[in-house]
């Protein structure tokens, strides 16, 4: 795989191994209580598609995704925003993944989106990756959460910000849930499979578990090419 060149000094790598973990030999976790943004972590439902939703909707639009994030994303809906500051070069390989304690407080089911957006200096967010989750049971009841977004090789640069979004709301990507609902969000950590010998302020490297499940060597804007052309709808 190469590395993606969305923003300003991204550089062509090329990487080649059986698999992402062969590559990615170290991680990057970072967890709520480092997060810059203030708390609480919430989101509900809605049934329009957001701003960021619909500029970074590949079936209506092409190519790398970079927007200004003057424009007031997070207003509506309410969602969770961390972000971290990454102090010096490192480069993601492969899928990142989070795990997260989430309550549903109204309602029996409700959809989880993670947008993950590497913000410049200049304060402009590209979108790295993106996945989506469903949840059903017995409201107010805590569910500790485990999922990957979608496999990419990106170059984070020293300066620059990792935002992540776990929103209710992510259409017209995916369908939003018509079952109205709210979710609290505890216990938030993102994980970020890296090549080794690469380090971030804002992240404790460790070497990465031998049993982090191998990913086919498929680069990020293939998988959302094929996986959004006939549209998710999980929507009930």
């Amino acid at each position: 795989m190469d590395t993606t060149r969305c923003v300003s000094g991204q550089t062509l790598s090329t990487f080649a191994a059986p698999a992402f973990n062969d590559i990615a030999t170290e991680k990057l976790t970072f967890t709520d209580s480092q997060s810059t943004t203030a708390g609480p972590y919430t989101s509900t439902s809605a049934n329009t598609p957001s701003v960021e939703g619909a500029k970074t909707d590949p079936i209506l639009n092409s190519g790398c995704r970079t927007m200004s994030t003057s424009t007031p994303f997070t207003d509506v809906p309410p969602e969770a925003v961390y972000t971290f500051p990454i102090t010096s070069a490192v480069t993601l390989v492969g899928a990142p993944y989070v795990h997260v304690t989430v309550s549903v407080d109204n309602g029996t089911s409700a959809e989880i989106a993670a947008r993950l957006w590497d913000v410049d200096t200049s304060g402009n967010e590209t979108l790295m990756s993106r996945t989506v989750y469903r949840i059903t049971g017995s409201p107010q009841t805590a569910r500790k959460l485990a999922f990957e977004l979608w496999p990419n090789a990106w170059q984070l640069q020293a300066g620059h910000t990792l935002k992540l979004e776990l929103t209710q709301d992510d259409s017209p990507v995916f369908h939003p849930d018509n079952e109205p609902s709210s979710v609290t969000y505890t216990a938030m950590s993102l994980t970020l499979p890296v090549v080794a010998g690469t380090g971030s302020g804002g992240g404790v490297a460790v070497p990465e578990s031998p049993l982090m499940p191998a990913l086919p060597g498929v680069a990020f804007l293939a998988i959302a090419g094929a996986a959004l052309v006939a549209r998710r709808r999980i929507g009930r």
